[in-house]
């Protein structure tokens, strides 16, 4: 898996995971086309962990800025940045999302979350944050999860 730690998009069919990689690679490819913005646009990666989803958007040329609040995801992620060399397209720093205020007004394209804003203590403020930063048409893609009490499923949805 690499360190990459979020679930993916299995072709129709599919009767075993492995290897993974593929399902992995067709989830960070349809977050970054959510969002649907020109190559060479500012992205922020919101809880960019070991930097995989980071990588792979800046390699479809996107500026990604990814944050982090674990200082060894942020270790691990600025090394496979240097590794392949793309530092010039991709930086990691230790920040929580919920507090921006080292990023000015109306400063990125874009910000994504992959499988992170699930774990926001404060989401109103993290959305308010997002917002705040993000440039007029700017765009923000979640791939996310969430937990549901069996009593909150939807009706006729077979019980854990």
């Amino acid at each position: 898996m690499g360190g990459t730690r979020h679930f993916g998009y299995y072709l129709l069919g599919t009767t075993w995971p492995l290897p993974l990689s593929p399902a992995l690679r067709r989830m960070e490819d349809h977050l970054y086309n959510l969002p649907e913005l020109p190559v060479g646009s500012k992205v922020l990666d919101a809880g960019c962990g070991n930097g995989n989803v980071a990588l792979h958007l800046a390699c479809k040329g996107l500026q990604v800025q990814g944050i982090d609040i674990d200082v060894n995801h942020v270790r691990r992620a600025q090394q496979e940045i240097n590794a392949q060399q793309k530092e010039n397209m991709v930086s990691a720093r230790v920040a929580d999302y919920h507090h921006l205020d080292w990023v000015p007004d109306v400063s990125f394209d874009g910000v994504c979350t992959m499988e992170t804003f699930v774990h926001a203590r404060e989401p109103e403020q993290v959305l308010s944050e997002f917002f705040r930063i993000l440039k007029p048409r700017g765009s923000i893609a979640m791939h996310e999860y969430w937990h549901l009490d069996d009593d909150e499923l939807p009706q006729g949805h077979p019980k854990t």
